[in-house]
């Protein structure tokens, strides 16, 4: 090693210099130029943020929620969303538009290609090997915990029930409205359908 220059080496520095590692973090934001943007939504629409672009979704999870509060037998909640969110991605594989925005849509598409004429939802959502690792969706409580529920509660249309279980429930009436405007757009037998669906954690291609 030369005494005369710095060896500079995997961003390390093996003699004296007088200097910070090169590294590059990606997400930093040391001037706080993403900061003024976020700011600014959350000062226009408090509560959103530049993730939950999709508003009909906010509808959907109070109608969800409101169906949940609705069973007479209750399982673990976050597999009934979870479920839920994956069987809408599997529904919009049938639509031969494209159809963007659906959270789990590539795991759904990949499914929906293999001839198989019932897809397992427990499967998909991890409910039964206690791992949500090569599911449709890795965050434990799927896209509505990840992205929509801060902002759901934000905005008043859910709260906590308890802390210990983390359930969550409707709690003023403009989420009844929003699920109220939602389940006019669905015909009795396509939400007993989807429920049932969720329930019995299999969907057939049918």
């Amino acid at each position: 090693m030369s005494s005369n220059s710095s060896i500079l080496r995997d961003s390390k520095c093996f003699a004296p210099f007088l200097s910070k590692k090169l590294t590059f973090v990606r997400g930093l934001d040391p001037l706080g130029l993403s900061n003024t943007s976020d700011a600014t939504f959350s000062m226009l629409l408090p509560g959103l943020n530049n993730v939950t672009g999709r508003i009909r979704y906010y509808s959907f999870y109070c109608w969800l929620l409101g169906q949940y509060e609705a069973l007479e037998i209750k399982k673990e909640q976050r597999f009934f969303i979870r479920k839920a969110e994956y069987l809408v991605a599997l529904i919009a594989q049938t639509f031969e538009k494209d159809i963007t925005g659906i959270p789990g849509s590539n795991y759904a598409f990949k499914r929906y290609g293999e001839e198989t004429a019932t897809f397992n939802l427990e499967e998909g959502v991890g409910s039964n090997s206690g791992t949500t690792d090569g599911t449709y969706w890795k965050y434990s409580w799927g896209a509505f915990g990840q992205y929509y529920l801060g902002s759901l509660r934000d905005i008043g249309l859910i709260s906590e029930k308890s802390e210990s279980i983390a359930l969550y429930s409707d709690l003023r009436v403009s989420p009844q409205d929003l699920s109220t405007a939602f389940h006019q757009n669905l015909s009795e037998e396509d939400v007993q359908s989807f429920i049932e669906c969720i329930l019995k954690g299999s969907v057939s291609r049918k």
